[in-house]
């Protein structure tokens, strides 16, 4: 798809590069402690380090914001809820109930829209 036919393909490819910081900042944090890292990948790392997540949450935001819709938004707290708790007998460090408390919080802040 052109991006004269999706006009939010800016939104993609900024969600695109915050979901692959998280990956490179969650993997230096969990799966490489202790283990030497090149020079390169550090330097790397700590450049993202928080910039990612922090730019994951602004666009999960917006994205929210566009969708404006109460119902859609709470299945989808839902469905992150339930996926964290399976998720973290594998990966213990997971966060996505968090988001899900926040989309939460958005749905019931969307009834008070003039």
């Amino acid at each position: 798809m052109s991006a004269e036919k999706h006009p939010l393909a800016g939104l993609d490819a900024c969600r695109f590069s915050a979901v692959v910081g998280m990956v490179f900042v969650n993997y230096r944090v969990a799966l490489a402690m202790g283990v030497q890292e090149p020079a390169g990948w550090a330097t790397f790392s700590d450049a993202l380090m928080g910039r990612a997540s922090a730019l994951f949450v602004v666009l999960a935001g917006i994205g929210q914001t566009l969708l404006d819709d109460r119902k859609i938004i709470l299945r989808r707290g839902l469905f992150l809820l339930l996926a964290d708790y399976l998720w973290q007998w594998i990966w213990p460090g997971d966060i996505l109930h968090s988001y899900a408390f926040y989309l939460f919080i958005c749905a019931a802040v969307l009834q008070f829209r003039a």
